[in-house]
C-alpha cells in the first residue's frame, strides 16, 4: 500500500483504485457472478429513483384536484319570468322606446331562456338588505300588478308595496353590493358545507367578476366575512368576460404549485384555493335605446358558483375531478375581435356593453385557434395525423382543402360549453360537429338560469352530475368564450364516480323536467 504521507497525491489515488479493482475480481470469483451483476443492477435502480427521479419532478407540476364545487341557487322571489321581464320593460317606458321594447320582447323569445331565471331583487325590489328579510308578498305584488297592465300607463305602483314604484328610481351601488354579498357568501358556505372543510384551512382566494369591481373587492369581501388567516393569498379579475372562471382555476392551480415548493408552508397548513365566479347584473342593466347594448338586458342573469381546489395527494380520494390542462386563447390584437363585445356609453351617455354583429365569426375564429392548441393534448394520434395533414397543406402548400375538425369524441366524454345564448350554442354545435345529446345540458342551463357569464360552465356540469353522467375516468372539456376576445379551455378527469342524487345540486328540484323543458316555448300571458 502505499503511504499518503510519501507519495503524490495522483501516485496515492492510482493506487487506491487498483486496490480496489483487485478487491472486486477477487469478489466475482469468490462468489457468483450473477449476484454481483444484480447488486450492480440494484445499485443503478436506486442511484435514478433517489437523484435523477428527484430532480424531474422538481419540473413536473403536481396535480391539482377540484374537490367540489357549489352553483348558487336564489331564492324564488327573485324568478324573472316572462311577465316579470315584460313588466320591467313597460315600467320603464320613459326610458325605452317602443321599438326597443319591441326588440327585447323578440330578443326574449328567441332567445332560449325560460320562464326560471333570475335578476337581482335591485332592479325589482326596494328593500335590498338581505339582513332585513324578504317577504314573499313582494314579489306577487310585481307579477300581479304585471298582470294587470296593458299599458305603461298604468305602471304606477303604490309606494311601499315593496315594488320600485318610482319610475325615476336607478339600482344603486349598495344594491349592487347587496346582490354581490348574496350569491358569494351563498354559495361558499354550501360549498364549505359539501366539502367539510373549515375556512382557515383556505390559503388562497380567487374571485373574478367583470362589470363590477368595488373597493374592497370581492376576494376582500370574502376574507372578511369567513374570517380567513391573515396570511391568505388573495385576487380579484376584473373586465375578463365570460371565461374568466376557468383563467381563475389556472390562476388558482399555479399558485397552489407554487406555494407547495415550501416546505414550510405545506407542514403548516395543507392549504386550499379557493375559486368564486360570478356577474353583477344590478349596475349593468341597460336603461338605453341601442340595439346592440339591449341584447344583454335579454340574456344575463344571476348565478355564481365557487369551485375548491387542492394539490395535495391525500386529498385525492374525496376529489371529484383532476385537473388535466388549460389552455388559453387571446384574439385581442385583432380589432374586429377586441371591439366585438364592447363596454361603452351611448350617444345619450348612458353605460352598456355593446354587442355587435362579427361576434359570431369572432368566436368561431377564435374557437378554431384554441383547438389547434388543445388538439395535440387530448387527441388519439389517428385524428392529429389527419388534423396536421390538412393544417399543412393548407399552410404549406396552399391548396384549397377545407380545415379537417377534428373528432373529440374518443377522447372526451362530456362537453360543458359556454351558455352564452342559443346562437353561441349553435355555432359551437356546427364547429366542433356535435349531436344534440352532447349540447343538452348547455341548452339546459340557458333556459333554467340564463347566460350567468364566467359561472355558467359550472352549471352544465352540476347538469351532468345530476343526471348521473359522469363516470370514474370520463374526460370534460369546459369551454368558455369572453369578451377580449378569449376561448379559454380546461380538461377534467373525474377521479371517481359522481352520484346522481345530491340535495345540494341546483338542479335537485327541476332535473326531472329536463331536456324536455327547454323544448318549449316560454310562457305568454300579456
Amino acid at each position: 500500500k502505499a503511504d499518503p504521507h510519501t507519495t503524490s497525491p495522483h501516485t496515492f489515488f492510482f493506487c487506491c483504485f487498483f486496490h480496489d479493482l483487485l478487491h472486486f475480481l477477487w469478489l466475482l470469483k469468490r462468489y457468483h457472478i450473477a449476484a454481483a451483476c444484480w447488486l450492480l443492477a440494484a445499485a443503478c435502480v436506486v442511484h435514478r429513483f433517489f437523484f435523477v427521479s428527484s430532480r424531474r419532478l422538481r419540473f413536473y407540476p403536481r396535480p391539482v384536484y377540484v374537490l367540489d364545487f357549489a352553483c348558487y341557487k336564489p331564492r324564488d322571489e327573485l324568478k324573472c319570468n316572462y311577465e316579470v321581464s315584460e313588466f320591467m320593460t313597460r315600467s320603464n317606458a320613459h326610458r325605452f322606446s317602443l321599438p326597443s321594447m319591441d326588440f327585447q320582447r323578440k330578443i326574449f323569445e328567441r332567445s332560449g331562456l325560460g320562464d326560471e331565471t333570475y335578476l337581482p331583487a335591485g332592479l325589482v325590489f326596494k328593500d335590498l338588505n338581505p339582513r332585513a328579510g324578504w317577504n314573499a308578498e313582494n314579489a306577487d305584488a310585481a307579477k300581479n300588478t304585471a298582470d294587470q297592465t296593458l299599458n305603461p300607463s298604468r305602471l304606477s305602483l303604490e309606494k311601499g308595496s315593496g315594488v320600485r314604484s318610482d319610475c325615476g328610481e336607478m339600482p344603486s351601488f349598495e344594491d349592487a353590493r347587496a346582490e354581490a354579498e348574496e350569491v358569494l357568501f351563498g354559495s361558499v358556505a354550501e360549498l364549505l358545507l359539501k366539502c367539510n372543510v373549515k375556512a382557515e384551512d383556505i390559503a388562497i382566494v380567487v374571485s373574478n367578476c367583470s362589470l363590477h369591481c368595488p373597493s374592497p373587492s370581492y376576494a376582500s369581501m370574502l376574507v372578511s366575512k369567513f374570517k380567513l388567516n391573515q396570511d391568505v393569498k388573495a385576487f380579484h379579475l376584473a373586465g375578463m368576460g365570460c371565461s374568466a372562471s376557468l383563467i381563475a382555476v389556472k390562476l388558482a392551480a399555479d399558485l397552489l404549485r407554487v406555494r407547495s415548493r415550501s416546505w414550510s408552508n405545506r407542514k403548516k397548513n395543507p392549504g386550499y384555493a379557493l375559486v368564486v365566479s360570478t356577474e353583477n347584473i344590478t349596475l349593468n342593466y341597460y336603461f338605453g335605446n341601442e340595439k346592440p347594448m339591449l341584447v344583454t338586458n335579454c340574456l344575463f342573469r344571476v348565478g355564481c358558483a365557487a369551485i375548491l381546489l387542492s394539490d395535495s395527494p391525500s386529498d385525492r380520494p374525496r376529489s371529484k375531478y383532476r385537473l388535466l390542462h388549460c389552455v388559453r386563447t387571446h384574439k385581442a390584437s385583432d380589432d374586429d375581435a377586441y371591439g366585438c363585445a364592447y363596454q361603452t356609453h351611448d350617444p345619450a351617455g348612458l353605460l352598456g356593453v355593446s354587442l355587435n354583429k362579427n361576434l359570431m365569426r369572432v368566436a368561431a375564429d377564435a374557437l378554431r385557434t384554441n383547438v389547434r392548441s388543445l388538439a395535440p393534448l387530448v387527441l388519439p394520434v389517428r385524428e392529429q395525423l389527419r388534423f396536421v395533414s390538412t393544417l399543412l397543406a393548407r399552410e404549406i402548400l396552399k391548396l384549397k382543402l377545407k380545415q379537417y375538425v377534428p373528432d373529440f369524441k374518443p377522447a372526451i366524454r362530456h362537453f360543458c360549453l359556454h351558455a352564452g345564448g342559443r346562437a353561441v350554442i349553435d355555432e359551437i354545435q356546427k364547429n366542433l360537429h356535435l349531436d344534440d345529446y352532447l349540447l343538452e345540458p348547455s341548452r339546459a342551463t340557458l333556459h333554467r338560469w340564463g347566460n350567468t357569464s364566467a359561472s355558467c360552465v359550472w352549471y352544465v356540469l352540476a347538469y351532468m352530475e345530476c343526471q348521473g353522467r359522469v363516470k370514474a375516468g370520463d374526460k370534460v372539456w369546459m369551454l368558455g368564450l369572453g369578451s377580449g376576445f378569449k376561448c379559454n379551455s380546461a380538461i377534467l378527469e373525474a377521479v371517481s364516480d359522481v352520484p346522481a342524487s345530491s340535495t345540494l345540486n341546483a338542479w335537485a328540484d327541476c332535473i326531472h323536467r329536463y331536456p324536455a323543458a327547454y323544448k318549449r316555448p316560454p310562457t305568454k300571458t300579456f
